[in-house]
């Protein structure tokens, strides 16, 4: 019988046993673009990385160039804990590592170790807390400039604008915990809907649920947008100087994030979990993918790889 499913409730689940939202997993006849970005996952995983990467090198590229200032080496930190985190993404989006970890049962996590269950119980939760300890790191700076410059409102704000930003990460954080990616049906938690946006009085409601009605939608919703505007922050720094090399690095490098995390949106809804969309119209094209033909029943397939 198939594992339950993080696409269907409970319900669902009963009526349909033999329904598994994982693609079949690679075998030796897998084309090697299919079985490194077969999933909507995998592709928004490596657009991460390799802008993530871009981050990294523009960072290091500027402390070289403009010396070693508190402002470039808690950068350059963070990029290098940004571009960890986008590792680890990478390889919890291969089908046969998300599948370990939505099929694992409650009563395994039960026996998980405090070090497991809020740390390091999957590979979601790594990479979450890379982004959170990155993030973190522009909160140093904020701090740094109320130290030196107590008097400007510079240092205040920016440090707000970090405190709420880490607030929505650590929702994320949250909602990758291995007990939490569990809950409501293998759904995932949904405490900022249930004790926050449920309550809210207006006519959302349905909206709020569908799009914001689990933890793991909240953070990746608000990282969207974060990245929505810091791509209309770097267009503005184009337009105002269209010769400067740094202001298309950090366009393009915003751009890249901002399709990443919308692939991780689209992958993260119910009903788009483990889709191939991108692959099936148009990696598979593009990359001119020649698929073999499936085993006849006489034949029996490689085993997983």
């Amino acid at each position: 019988m198939a594992s339950p499913s993080p696409l269907l409730s409970g319900e669902e689940q009963a009526g349909a046993s033999d329904f598994s939202p994982f693609p079949p997993l690679p075998d030796a006849n897998t084309p090697f673009v299919k079985r490194h970005l077969g999933t909507d996952w995998q592709v928004g995983s490596y657009i991460l990385l390799v802008f993530s990467i871009e981050y990294l090198l523009l960072e290091i590229y500027l402390t070289a160039t403009t010396g070693v200032t508190t402002t470039n080496v808690t950068s350059l930190i963070a990029a290098i804990l940004f571009a960890g985190g986008s590792v680890y993404f990478i390889w919890v989006s291969y089908p046969s590592v998300m599948m370990k970890i939505f099929t694992v049962s409650a009563e395994e996590v039960d026996k998980y170790s405090c070090t497991d269950k809020y740390f390091t119980g999957n590979h979601f939760l790594l990479a979450t807390w890379l982004f959170f300890f990155a993030l973190s790191m522009y909160l140093y700076d904020g701090i740094a400039l109320i130290i030196f410059y107590p008097t400007s409102l510079v240092g205040y704000v920016y440090s707000l604008f970090c405190l709420i930003v880490l607030v929505f990460m650590f929702i994320w954080v949250y909602a990758c915990r291995p007990q939490n990616l569990l809950a409501n049906d293998m759904r995932g938690s949904s405490v900022v809907y249930d004790n926050c946006l449920s309550k809210c009085c207006c006519c959302c409601g349905p909206t709020w649920k569908t799009h914001l009605g689990t933890d793991f939608l909240v953070g990746a919703w608000f990282f969207e947008g974060f990245f929505v505007l810091a791509s209309l922050a770097s267009l503005a720094y184009v337009l105002y100087a269209p010769a400067s090399a740094l202001a298309w690095a950090y366009l393009t490098m915003s751009l890249g994030f901002t399709a990443g995390f919308t692939l991780f949106i689209w992958s993260s809804y119910p009903e788009n979990f483990m889709t191939t969309v991108v692959y099936d119209k148009f990696l598979k094209h593009a990359c001119c993918v020649k698929e073999s033909a499936a085993p006849s029943a006489s034949e029996p397939s490689a085993p997983p790889v």
